[in-house]
């Protein structure tokens, strides 16, 4: 009777050890209690598409009862911020665009100086999803003059009557080209550096430091700027606000420098008009939610589980634009068109564990534990009786051969829980 007592107690010791080992590797961190981890979502300053993304984004996840984040969404300057933010902040995640070509030049020669930082801010960053493309606009006060984007190259007697353009040393022109750190201002300086000084662009790069699209538009209203040069999606707030506005009009950018910033990277598209019948001629990147290598797996597949789950809560705010090539998606979160897409950029290895929603759900999970328990026990059954039988009479150096139960116990339930692991990986990355 010992001996059957210590066999048993052995073996479904050694059962639920396993089991226990197996749920401890299987299960992700997470929520405890209930709670919600923070994650933070950098986003951008108000007047762009940015910011209204990332609060879609928050209340979506916020109103899903599974998810087991909450993003807090983080007003920025913007993409060129966003990268820099993503290596000093934990688990973050980054709305942001990219220029593949641009970006990649930049890594390597940042690479050549400060290889340490280099490391932090590009090497490392790690792609999730694909959105619509941020486009290139330029609003111009009908009061300036402008009407079209050459010429600032030399205004015009009659052009450039901004109420500050009398102060000394200033160019004739005000133009807004983003703040400091956003995607903005790397686009406007790629756009104007062919058509005007170096001190003009200085000037107006010093002018916009600290001013959000909204800020750079009550400017323009206000008659202190002549032309704004904004980086965001279609159908962004602020651009929005000037195109519908008679006083302000869209100009174009012209073939020229057209033709130079598709050789950056960019993609040539067309937008619909804001107002009237007239589409506008202009440039685009990509728009991506990307984070860090170093964001935890499980986050990452939390966020985009929220974002194939409410896709058409999510949509409705990407109005793409007009490609002169093939049309792509809105949304792209297919790990596989997105690698393609950002060759140069790697995916996240959480955007490929991709686990269902039922799979997910509590009662699932004990169903699966107690069938887990109930086939291990079964067998172990089988086994255990005909190893105690096999034992014969207890003697002096028979106890050791009792002992060898518990230990063919516990390799055969060590398969069986390796084999239903192997089988949940393949189900999640699937």
């Amino acid at each position: 009777m010992t001996r059957t007592k210590s066999f048993w107690g052995l073996t479904l010791l050694v059962v639920l050890t396993n089991l226990a080992a197996l749920y401890a590797t299987l299960t992700r961190p997470g929520a405890v209690g209930g709670r919600r981890v923070q994650i933070p979502l950098l986003t951008a300053g108000p007047g762009g598409m940015y910011r209204e993304l990332g609060e879609r984004l928050r209340s979506i996840v916020a109103n899903d009862g599974d998810s087991r984040i909450e993003l807090v969404p983080l007003p920025t300057n913007g993409s060129v911020e966003n990268i820099e933010l993503l290596a000093r902040l934990e688990n973050a995640i980054s709305l942001t665009f990219i220029k593949v070509p641009d970006f990649v030049r930049y890594r390597e020669r940042c690479q050549e100086h400060d290889a340490d930082s280099c490391q932090r801010r590009y090497r490392s960053l790690r792609a999730i999803a694909l959105l619509n493309r941020d486009a290139l606009q330029v609003v111009a006060s009908k009061a300036s003059g402008l009407r079209q984007l050459n010429d600032l190259r030399a205004p015009a007697e009659d052009q450039c009557r901004s109420r500050l353009t009398a102060e000394a040393g200033r160019p004739k022109c005000r133009v807004y080209v983003g703040m400091q750190g956003a995607g903005t201002r790397a686009t406007a300086h790629a756009l104007l550096s062919p058509l005007v000084s170096a001190a003009a662009l200085d000037s107006w790069e010093q002018e916009s430091l600290s001013l959000t699209f909204d800020a750079a538009a009550n400017r323009l209203r206000a008659g202190d700027l002549d032309a704004a040069i904004f980086d965001t999606g279609y159908g962004a707030p602020a651009v929005r606000a000037l195109a519908r506005d008679s006083r302000f009009e869209l100009i174009p950018i012209g073939a020229d420098a057209q033709r130079q910033l598709l050789e950056r990277g960019y993609d040539a598209v067309t937008l619909p008009p804001y107002t009237g019948s007239t589409n506008y001629e202009t440039v685009a990147s990509r728009t991506l939610i990307a984070t860090h290598e170093q964001t935890e797996a499980w986050i990452v597949n939390e966020l985009v589980l929220r974002i194939e789950r409410h896709r058409p809560e999510i949509e409705p705010l990407l109005t793409d634009v007009v490609s002169t090539g093939a049309k792509a998606p809105n949304l792209i979160t297919d790990p596989d068109v997105v690698e393609r897409y950002l060759a140069e950029i790697p995916l996240h290895e959480g955007r490929r564990e991709h686990i269902s929603g039922w799979l997910r759900s509590a009662p699932l999970q004990l169903f699966g534990f107690v069938a887990l328990l109930g086939l291990q026990l079964f067998l172990l059954l089988r086994l255990g009786r005909a190893a105690l039988d096999r034992t014969g009479p207890i003697g002096p150096h028979e106890e050791p051969k009792i002992l060898t139960a518990p230990v063919i116990a516990a390799v055969a339930s060590a398969l069986i829980n390796a084999v239903a692991g192997f089988l949940i990986q393949l189900i999640k990355r699937g």
